[in-house]
């Protein structure tokens, strides 16, 4: 019975342990990689002119793992590409960039994200360029009841 009873004692001292251990320190992990896009799908909202575009988009990945548990991120992006346009033979060329962020902590709330989006598409020729800009956001409490949350999205022409 003393055998049992000390076998469950440590198996409790190691389940209690465990966590404190793995989560002592905050633990980093990035990650950075690169894309080649092809025949990409793009619209200049401000004449309606399609294109396939091509190029590079480059992204760095951003994982924190705090002393608690918790997660934390960024993930940024940015894409370079070149198209010309279906119907006016423009040369196009989205140079955009995203940042997403969220924050977490350990399977539990409260949470929030965010996320920014701006994709210029610049136009080499008489037609205009256009700015396409989404901003997101979502905040959930420590009850897990959403208190903030938006997108917005906005085309701009130049």
């Amino acid at each position: 019975m003393q055998k049992i009873i000390a076998v469950l004692a440590m198996a409790c001292l190691v389940a209690w342990a465990w966590p404190a251990a793995v989560f002592s320190k905050a633990k980093v992990d990035q990650y950075t990689y690169t894309v080649e896009l092809t025949d990409f799908p793009v619209l200049n909202q401000c004449n309606g002119e399609s294109l396939l575009a091509d190029g590079t988009a480059r992204y760095v990945y951003k994982l924190v793992t705090d002393a608690q548990g918790g997660l934390h991120y960024v993930w940024h992006g940015t894409h370079n590409l070149r198209g010309i346009g279906e119907s006016t033979g423009t040369v196009y060329q989205v140079i955009s960039s995203f940042t997403e962020e969220g924050n977490l902590p350990e399977f539990s709330f409260p949470y929030e994200w965010t996320r920014v989006n701006t994709s210029p598409l610049i136009a080499h020729g008489g037609v205009s360029d256009m700015v396409f800009t989404i901003r997101e956001h979502l905040t959930i409490n420590a009850n897990g009841e959403m208190v903030v949350t938006f997108s917005d999205a906005a085309v701009e022409c130049k």
